[in-house]
């Protein structure tokens, strides 16, 4: 079952899932992917809103590559103006040049916050080679205090896959979002509505 309930109009998220994404800390790449329907969006939006000491931006890459990139800027701008600058010149990505000045901006970014975090979602919409050899080259260079979130559906990048699998990059998929029995029956308990647990099996 998908975190797409709502609970006083915020999306319900188990304890295990909190202590997932929570982890995000811990990387400056976090990949959130599981199909159309496991409430990825509004359980970041739920999670993060306000989330202490950190300055939390939101690009949705539901749009043409050219457009995503005015909006990473002008995020990117809101923490550090010089190297929005630098960006919105590169340009998207489209060239190995292009690659290599994006590589290197990022590897000595640092951010005017004690602590940033963009999140981008959709991001599957625009994701390509390119981007691709970007975070493989600089997921080890740390900005101080700036991290990334990515949601989309699923990931086909080998060198995400290998980032993730070798815990270099976060990675919570559909088996984190998913509910457990657990979850259904916490969850319809703060609602004041008692299940058994055959009642549980059903809403899986």
């Amino acid at each position: 079952m998908a975190h797409i309930r709502n609970l006083s109009s915020r999306a319900y998220i188990s304890n295990s899932l909190k202590e997932s994404l929570g982890r995000f800390e811990m990387y400056r790449y976090s990949f959130i992917y599981a199909p159309t329907g496991y409430g990825k969006s509004k359980v970041c939006k739920t999670f993060f809103k306000n989330y202490s000491g950190y300055t939390v931006l939101w690009i949705d890459a539901n749009s043409s590559p050219d457009i995503f990139w005015e909006n990473f800027c002008n995020a990117i701008k809101i923490l550090n103006p010089s190297f929005a600058a630098s960006f919105k010149k590169t340009g998207f990505p489209d060239s190995e040049e292009d690659v290599n000045a994006i590589i290197n901006l990022l590897s000595i970014m640092n951010s005017d916050k004690s602590s940033a975090l963009l999140i981008i979602d959709n991001f599957d919409n625009i994701m390509d080679d390119n981007l691709s050899k970007i975070f493989a080259s600089a997921y080890s260079s740390t900005a101080v205090g700036f991290k990334y979130i990515f949601i989309l559906r699923k990931i086909t990048s080998q060198n995400i896959i290998n980032l993730i699998s070798k815990d270099e990059a976060l990675g919570i998929s559909k088996k984190e979002l998913a509910f457990s029995l657990e979850d259904i029956e916490d969850y319809f308990r703060l609602n004041e509505v008692v299940l058994d647990k055959r009642n549980s099996q059903n809403n899986l």
